[in-house]
This record gives structure tokens, sequence and C-alpha cells, in this order.
């Protein structure tokens, strides 16, 4: 079996840092109040049961993923999700690109950011099935 629970190689370590400044952003800039993060580093093994690339920046520990609001939203709850991914979108759109930010919407819901890179994308890992495509 594979460890769902890894700590990352110490050179990896500081990796993370420039992606947790971006979470720290939406958080102080209000975007995001209501979440839990789900992943951060993975494993390349657990990345591949995970589904992931074998290049995904979880791997280098660049990389996390959350979930907004609860595991079993409500219908008030899809509201709010939907109201803070159009937010989410805003703030990559105006300050994404300095913050070399990467921002990934999956179909479970789940967002991914890093700071690898400045592009966006959808469930396909393709700009055209962002949602925020045309911003």
């Amino acid at each position: 079996g594979v460890e769902p629970y890894a700590v990352p190689p110490r050179e990896i370590w500081s990796n993370i840092v420039p992606t947790l400044n971006i979470l720290k952003a939406l958080v102080d800039d209000g975007v995001i109040n209501d979440f839990e993060v789900t992943s951060v580093y993975r494993a390349l093994a657990l990345n591949r049961c995970a589904g992931g690339a074998d290049a995904s920046r979880h791997v280098f520990n660049a990389a996390l993923d959350f979930r907004i609001g609860p595991e079993q939203p409500s219908d008030l709850d899809q509201f709010n999700i939907q109201q803070t991914k159009t937010k989410l979108c805003q703030f990559w759109a105006t300050k994404g690109q300095a913050l070399n930010m990467g921002l990934g919407v999956y179909a479970s819901g789940q967002i991914h950011i890093d700071s690898q890179g400045f592009r966006a994308w959808g469930p396909d890992h393709h700009y055209r099935t962002s949602i925020c495509q045309g911003l």
C-alpha cells in the first residue's frame, strides 16, 4: 500500500512557501474563508494512485489542493461555493500573474493552487475548461 501522508524531503520544504503566500493573500483579501486543505506534498507513488501527473507540482511540494465549504454542501452552500470560485477567478485574473499563480478547478470541486506559472485549467487540465476562461 501507499502511505496517504508523507513529510517531503528536507531539500524541497521551501518549495511550498510561495504557494502558501498565495493562500495567505486569498484569505487576507477575503476571497476564501470556509475551506479545508486536502492535499499538499504527495510522494510519486501516492500521486500516481491519486491520478496525478508524474510532473505534478505536488511531487515537488509546490502545490496544494483545497475544498470550499462543507464536504456535503447544501443548496445555499453550493451558491456560496460558486460565488467563491468567481472571486478566485477574479483574483487570478488581477493578481495571479504577479504571483506566478496556477489555478485549477477539478470536476470533484477540488481547487488546486501553485506558484509554478501563471495559468488556469479545468477538469480536462486545459484552459478551455477553466471556470476562469474569458477573464
